[in-house]
């Protein structure tokens, strides 16, 4: 009996496949997985406030993050960046 040992290697790009999934999975989906792994999610829409209402903050990371959304920067920016786009925006 012969017996033939083949060797070869695979490359996959997970890239294209993560991309296809994220293009198919719906936001609530991905929101129900990232606070399943343990993250918390809030959603732009969720921090519309009337104008008539008094915005209160519970600290500087709750006021850093609506003045995030308010200027569409993402939360990761350094404060001197979210200072200079509130700047331009005023200008």
């Amino acid at each position: 009996m012969r017996s033939i040992t083949a060797m070869t290697e695979v490359d996959i790009d997970l890239d294209d496949y993560v991309d296809e999934f994220l293009e198919d999975a719906s936001d609530e989906e991905l929101t129900k997985e990232l606070e399943k792994r343990g993250f918390r999610v809030i959603g732009k829409s969720s921090r519309t406030v009337p104008m008539e209402e008094r915005i209160q903050f519970s600290g500087a990371v709750d006021l850093k993050r609506h003045l995030c959304d308010i200027s569409d920067l993402g939360y990761y920016v350094s404060d001197d960046n979210l200072l200079d786009a509130i700047k331009q925006k005023l200008q």
